[in-house]
């Protein structure tokens, strides 16, 4: 399966049929977070990034800062297996660790707390103003309908409160699954501010933390870092203006963002703010620009004012593109599409894109294709962008072209033997038809060709952005 294709099925599980309404605040981060996670199930090792040396640094976004402090964690007389151990290999069979580690009684009972199969127990202990306890578990998931072979989720499973607690006091937190990682990276919540724990193997002796990121208006992404000392691979710190969604850390072989959050409390006083839409119809477009920019400045740690926001595109996605099962809507339904340009402080811009679908029923449902993606800004004026669904008349695409300013377009590769392209099509309405004898996965190979009233060429874009699956640069590579 192409990784196009999961992400289109992770979008659509994703879709919710809502009418316009605030958004969960766990679910700002939660899509980024299991991303990661996903990409981490590749192999990280050796895995480093250079920070870009010529990116303008973004005020507001580079104000990010970590203190450390002397860990609440240390594990008093509880003797440690050492750096080589097996049972440090993975999550699974990691020791406890923790100022709790030792105190068997709570340990005991804070395993019945769990649910699932063979509940380990990875951290207890106070972390500055928390209780916290990590659980990693796993619990079996129904049999499968076709084969009727029984699989197994694994998580890592909170309990959390203020420091001291009881455990009877301690409240559950959102579940999580890990993946395949050598690390954990814990935020009390979804806040920009709070402490910051990494738990890796006891032989990594230093962690780097980067809090923020650089936007230039080429487009790239930068990063700047600081150590964070592990004693028994174990590390805590203090961040100010440190956004979950674009936080990254490097110990030993891990490099991602973070992959538990113990609470979903987050700076909302409660007041509703703009947010995306599914199915409210033409409201969509007016309601959507001021989403994309909350959703951005508070991503990127910004205020709403510092975020200048255009709709670049607003039109609706062609019924051809409306096929059994297909993402954009069943045949019969009308599907809103609206790309917005953001650009940030130092000049860089960044592309949201949002499709509402209002099916014949009124039901109504939403996807964000792309959400937050660094683009050149020197280009992003006339810079096209494409929706696909395969075609009902035979092999390969149909793929709708939406082109501000174009008078016509042609979808090209550098290898037209290998990667046939079409041929050049009128922009019609703000977009343009055209079909491709190619799948999907194979969409990174072709450019877009912008043509004016003349016939002359205006600009040559990727199809899809290069940088689609790892946008804020939170696990480059993968």
């Amino acid at each position: 399966m192409s990784i196009e294709t999961q992400l289109r099925e992770a979008l659509a599980a994703r879709a919710d049929d809502v009418a316009p309404t605030v958004e969960d605040p766990w679910s700002r981060v939660d899509g980024a977070i299991r991303t990661s996670a996903r990409r981490r199930r590749a192999a990280y090792a050796g895995v480093t990034a250079a920070v870009v040396a010529l990116a303008v640094l973004v005020p507001g976004l580079v104000g990010g800062s970590h203190r450390a402090t002397t860990p609440a964690t240390r594990t008093g007389t509880v003797q440690l297996p050492a750096p080589g151990d097996p049972r440090w290999q993975r999550i699974a069979t990691w020791p406890v660790r923790g100022s709790l580690a030792q105190d068997a009684a709570f340990l005991s009972a804070a395993t019945r707390r769990f649910d699932g199969t063979s509940a380990r127990i990875l951290f207890a202990g106070d972390v500055e103003d928390s209780r916290l306890v990590l659980a990693f578990t796993r619990t079996e998931v129904p049999p499968d309908t076709a084969t009727g072979e029984v699989g197994t989720t694994e998580h890592v499973r909170v309990l959390v409160g203020p420091r001291g607690s009881a455990l009877d006091k301690l409240q559950p937190g959102p579940d999580q699954q890990p993946g395949d990682v050598d690390a954990l990276v814990v935020r009390p919540d979804l806040r920009a501010d709070g402490w910051l724990m990494v738990l890796a193997q006891p032989g990594v002796r230093t962690a780097e933390l980067s809090t923020s990121v650089s936007i230039s208006p080429s487009g790239s992404v930068g990063r700047t870092w600081a150590p964070l000392a592990l004693t028994d691979g174990v590390g805590v710190t203090r961040v100010h203006d440190a956004p979950l969604g674009v936080t990254r850390v490097r110990a030993g072989g891990y490099d991602g963002n973070a992959v538990v959050v113990a609470s979903n409390q987050d700076d909302s006083d409660g007041t509703a703010g703009a947010a995306f839409c599914g199915g409210c119809g033409e409201a969509f477009y007016a309601t959507g620009v001021e989403a994309a920019r909350e959703g951005i400045a508070r991503t990127l740690g910004l205020q709403p004012a510092q975020v200048e926001v255009s709709a670049h595109v607003q039109g609706r996605i062609d019924r051809t593109l409306q096929v059994k099962d297909g993402m954009y809507g069943t045949p019969g339904s009308v599907a809103r599409v609206l790309v917005v340009h953001a650009r940030v402080p130092g000049g860089g811009v960044v592309r949201s894109v949002a499709v509402s679908v209002t099916e014949r029923d009124g039901t109504g449902s939403l996807l964000q294709p792309e959400d937050i993606v660094p683009i050149d800004a020197a280009t992003a004026t006339g810079r096209p962008w494409v929706a696909w669904a395969p075609d009902t008349k035979g092999s390969g695409l149909t793929l709708q072209v939406f082109a501000p300013g174009a008078a016509g377009i042609a979808i090209t590769s550098d290898a037209p033997t290998i990667f046939p392209g079409s041929p050049r099509e009128p922009v019609r309405n703000g977009s343009a038809l055209v079909h491709l004898d190619s799948d999907e996965s194979l969409l990174q190979h072709y450019v877009v060709v912008g043509y004016d009233a003349a016939g002359h060429e205006t600009g040559r874009w990727p199809l899809r952005p290069t940088n689609l699956a790892d946008p804020l640069d939170l696990g480059p590579g993968h």
